[in-house]
């Protein structure tokens, strides 16, 4: 029965060399079985018949292979875009508010024709006026500073001129600090070649991206 036990070692051995010619890192266990039969002769006087012995090994081979690539951990950057309607352009029409990713809410309200006052600034180019009505709602987890506003119009074919008049109550975007969940109205005012042609780039700071509101659509 030596022989026997020999001949069965000798398998898994050859199993085990097998299974360890993998890479290295992250280990895996298999188990396998080898089943070896050998025949065996008694003494020559007394057992004249062959026997047949049957044994059963079970080995654990340890195969080692390289992991899978790490996922890729670096996290997308928050887009500041809103998820309101607008035309076929992309474009807002005044009056729509837009809602950014981190919920800070801004509205372009209908433009009016406005007539500057006696003392106003910035209305000796053009002979056309509009006043804008403006909102901010601050829906973020922080405090916002309104005064980081930046507003342009285009009209016709030439710039329009933000106009300030304090008479009038048109002095310019707001100071103060927006707390969460509070909002804020003003009014602004441009001088404007076309009042029916005409077209704002918003943003409210200078992390955000600009919204287009334009009256041509």
């Amino acid at each position: 029965m030596s022989g026997v036990k020999m001949f069965a070692l000798a398998s898994v051995g050859t199993l085990l060399l097998t299974a360890c010619s993998g890479d290295d890192t992250a280990p895996i266990s298999a188990t396998v079985t080898a089943t070896a039969t050998v025949t065996a002769q008694a003494a020559p006087a007394e057992a004249p018949a062959a026997e047949t012995v049957t044994e059963t090994v079970t080995a654990t081979v340890t195969e080692t292979m390289a992991p899978d690539s790490p996922p890729d951990l670096e996290a997308e950057p928050a887009s500041d875009t809103t998820d309101m309607p607008t035309n076929s352009d992309g474009l807002f029409s005044f009056g729509e508010t837009v809602t950014y990713a981190d919920g800070l809410e801004l509205t372009v309200g209908q433009p009016e024709a406005y007539q500057p006052g006696q003392y106003a600034a910035g209305s000796d180019h053009h002979d056309a006026f509009v006043r804008f009505p403006l909102s901010m709602t601050n829906g973020t987890d922080e405090p916002v500073d309104a005064s980081w506003i930046v507003v342009t119009v285009q009209s016709g074919t030439g710039e329009g001129e933000r106009v300030f008049d304090a008479g009038n109550g048109i002095s310019g975007d707001p100071d103060s600090t927006l707390l969460q969940g509070r909002t804020n109205e003003w009014d602004i005012v441009f001088g404007v070649d076309d009042p029916e042609d005409m077209v704002m780039s918003i943003a409210p700071g200078w992390d955000y991206d600009s919204m287009i509101y334009t009256n041509t659509q």
